[in-house]
């Protein structure tokens, strides 16, 4: 079991974010990587900070 107490976690300007102890819950994504002419793909929504490969959640009754 990991310890979280122990775990630094920040956001996406480099500030630490406390853990208050509570549980986490997974959630099925799906991601991908697309390259091409020897570079890869990233994306970035407007209002981001931080540069992100293509994906996101899935919903349970939802086709990928």
């Amino acid at each position: 079991m990991i310890n979280l107490q122990s775990k630094i976690f920040t956001d996406a300007d480099g500030q630490i974010i406390p853990y208050d102890d509570s549980s986490l819950r997974w959630r099925v994504s799906a991601y991908s990587l697309i390259f091409k002419d020897n570079s890869f793909y990233l994306s970035k929504t407007k209002g981001e900070k931080l540069y992100d490969v293509v994906g996101g959640g899935v919903e349970f009754d939802e086709e990928i």
